[in-house]
């Protein structure tokens, strides 16, 4: 094949709309220096950013109100061209003394009676008010269903959550009655419905526009499209036909903690290498899957201060940003970022994908390839890769092809070029041939990350 050149990359201002967000928790709590990635992320492309809101970096005297930390953030963002959406968290240390870290991170106002609360929907309102025109989507609360999040007690109760986001959706909604109110939970509700089917059942219609799913695994595909189905169906049935589903936080960490104790169980340590393929993958299942957001944790490696919450004090937790913890240089996995944001953008949709075969089994030996069928702005974009463990690092082999079948309803492609996801070289196809309704590209790669077929005309090549 011949090499044609690379992807041009476009910055977030040049990139008219897509659904990629890039998240930027955590800066109320000093885990990273904010000023060192304001510059960076907007050349990242991303469209979109999570913030956390931090109630306790915000009101440090009661009744006053200081939002001077996130204007920064939010209107460099927004001159950027990434739109910002809050998550809203945590705790105050002025209305909880006994919280057990300095920003009383995890600390849940319902655990601390109705005098609490009342502060935390001051808050709330002050939130809408001063953003309002600015920020359109508010997410209640952050993993709901883990106890790191849920303190003091034992442990979450989703009847309480469901109260949380009632209360504190009425109080942003009577502020900006245009709001956009959102909840979520951690992705073991993927392998257990304990939580799901006491939370939604508790809402009504109209209390929630967006769910956001967190799924960390090593392996992406694992449960994934089974557990959105259950999710949606869920949704469906207690009345939440309008409530979009958001991918509100994942990634795969370029490092994990040496004693390689992390939520994510990997079998050995981590790479850039890795944490590119995972997000890879990450993008395209969770643009297949309908997700309206896919958010990537995190601008970079929170290295500045220890991380804590309630029973966690963690000095160097896993590297999951796409910038160098401390020199805040980009890593390989930021120009991945990039290229999938410049390649998912516009109008991008997802018509039909096969099942990976780990799917269901987490570490079955891959066998075939998973195929995307996509469309943007109306042509046809295909995609494949080989759903492999990517902790086996299992190498790219030659012979593969790739099938485009009009009796399906599938295009053919008049100029088909291949781009390699990973690195961003275009090859021009010469190896194509068509037989009825069938057009087939041969002798491609195959490997543990996405190959992108799509014309020529589609992308800026340089």
């Amino acid at each position: 094949m011949k090499n044609l050149g690379k992807i041009k990359l476009l910055t977030s201002n040049e990139i008219k709309d897509n659904f990629v967000s890039i998240g930027f928790e955590c800066a109320d709590r000093g885990l990273f220096k904010v000023e060192k990635c304001l510059e960076p992320i907007g050349k990242s492309g991303a469209k979109h950013t999570r913030l956390s809101s931090g109630w306790a970096k915000t009101e440090k005297e009661p009744g006053v109100f200081d939002f001077t930390w996130l204007d920064e953030i939010v209107d460099t963002m927004l001159k950027n061209g990434i739109q910002p959406w809050f998550n809203v968290v945590y705790g105050n240390p002025i209305y909880m003394p006994d919280a057990p870290n300095e920003t009383a991170a995890g600390c849940t106002p319902w655990r601390y009676g109705e005098e609490v609360i009342e502060k935390w929907l001051r808050y709330a309102e002050k939130l809408a008010e001063h953003y309002k025109g600015r920020v359109t989507h508010f997410e209640i609360w952050n993993e709901a269903n883990s106890g790191l999040f849920w303190h003091p007690g034992d442990g979450p109760d989703m009847l309480e959550y469901a109260d949380m986001i009632q209360r504190t959706g009425k109080a942003i909604r009577n502020i900006n009655p245009d709001a956009v109110i959102g909840c979520g939970l951690d992705g073991r509700g993927f392998y257990s419905d304990e939580w799901y089917k006491v939370l939604i059942p508790a809402l009504k219609p109209g209390d929630i526009d967006f769910y956001c799913i967190h799924f960390y695994t090593t392996t992406p595909e694992w449960t994934y499209f089974p557990g959105i189905k259950r999710l949606r169906n869920l949704l469906d049935e207690c009345g939440h036909t309008n409530t979009v589903i958001w991918q509100g936080e994942s990634g795969f960490p370029s490092w994990f903690p040496e004693s390689l104790d992390h939520s994510m169980q990997p079998k050995s340590q981590s790479n850039e290498h890795r944490q590119c393929v995972g997000h890879l993958r990450r993008f395209l299942l969770d643009k297949a899957s309908g997700c309206e957001i896919c958010s990537i944790f995190h601008a970079t490696d929170l290295w500045e201060k220890t991380y804590k919450l309630p029973g966690l004090n963690n000095p160097k937790g896993a590297a999951h940003g796409i910038l160098n913890g401390l020199t805040y240089t980009p890593k390989k996995s930021f120009e991945t970022f990039n290229r999938v944001a410049t390649v998912l953008s516009e109008d991008f949709v997802c018509i039909s994908h096969s099942t990976p075969v780990n799917e269901v089994e987490r570490y079955a030996p891959a066998t075939e390839a998973v195929r995307f069928v996509f469309k943007r702005n109306g042509e046809p974009v295909y995609a494949y890769y080989l759903p492999t463990d990517i902790e086996e690092e299992v190498p790219a082999t030659d012979g593969y092809t790739f099938v485009v079948d009009s009796a399906n309803g599938e295009q053919f492609i008049e100029n088909p070029v291949l781009i390699d996801m990973l690195d961003g070289d275009v090859y021009e196809l010469t190896d194509v041939t068509v037989d009825g309704t069938k057009q087939m590209f041969g002798n491609l790669p195959l490997a543990e990350h996405p190959y992108i077929i799509c014309d020529k005309k589609i992308y800026e090549i340089i």
